[in-house]
């Protein structure tokens, strides 16, 4: 058991520095090394708790690849997904926590859920290419159901950030919905509700998921759609290169 597990972390490994660079690798370290600030320097034991949670994310291709059954398309997803989570991770902990950029940036939590749309549609084609062909060797895929499936996993990336906000919010204590937050009258909230917006504490939070959720389905769409079209091209020139190679193996053979 235990050599078989040897024997499975030397593949893995070799096949990490296959997937990404050793300057990769490093940055990998690096954003973990700033998240482990986050926590040892949160501002409160509620963001220390927080923070910590979000530390795990930046180790889950290490447990997919290295830990999850390799018989399970989990553990076929490439290293390169986690650039993705870690930059997020990141941005939201280190620099929206830590840093308190919420604070002095204006609209950093748009810019990060502006961000968040294309960088799920990434892991979800990843997590489509390693369900599609576990062997890896698949040269080109169907361009409709490749975007099809990465943009229903971003939609699901939308919807479970918004959750796991509400249960931060309502379990550990965090502020991620702005529950005490009162619109000014240039606020869109205020806007749209009118006088109603300021009638006692609770209502922001709707204002702040809907418009959460609307930023990212903006950038998911925009993201599907280079991402069909780079896909019909892989797929044309794929197609291309055989139908040229079986032409030169039709000459050779004749």
């Amino acid at each position: 058991m235990l050599s078989k597990f040897k024997k499975r972390v030397k593949n893995e490994w070799h096949e990490l520095f296959q997937e990404i660079t050793v300057f990769e690798y490093v940055l990998w370290w690096v954003a973990r090394i700033l998240l482990l600030c986050s926590v040892v320097f949160a501002h409160s034991p509620e963001y220390r708790l927080l923070d910590s949670l979000n530390m795990l994310a930046c180790y889950t291709m290490s447990i997919l690849r290295f830990v999850v059954p390799q018989k399970t398309f989990l553990a076929k997803i490439d290293f390169r997904c986690q650039h993705a989570i870690n930059l997020l991770e990141v941005l939201g902990v280190f620099g929206g926590h830590l840093l308190e950029a919420y604070s002095y940036i204006p609209k950093f939590d748009r810019i990060l859920h502006f961000l968040s749309g294309p960088l799920a549609i990434a892991v979800g084609y990843y997590i489509f290419k390693a369900f599609e062909s576990s062997d890896g060797k698949k040269k080109y895929y169907n361009p409709a159901t490749g975007t099809f499936c990465a943009t229903g996993f971003s939609f699901l990336v939308i919807v479970a950030w918004e959750i796991q906000e509400f249960i931060s919010d309502y379990y550990i204590g965090s502020h991620n919905q702005g529950y005490y937050y009162a619109p000014g009258e240039n606020d869109i909230f205020f806007k749209i509700f009118g006088d109603g917006a300021k009638r006692g504490e609770g209502q922001y939070p709707l204002w702040d998921t809907m418009m959460d959720m609307i930023d990212a389905t903006v950038t998911t769409v925009i993201a599907a759609v280079v991402l069909f079209i780079l896909l019909v091209i892989i797929k044309k020139r794929a197609l291309k290169k055989e139908a040229l190679e079986k032409e030169k193996e039709l000459l050779t053979a004749s």
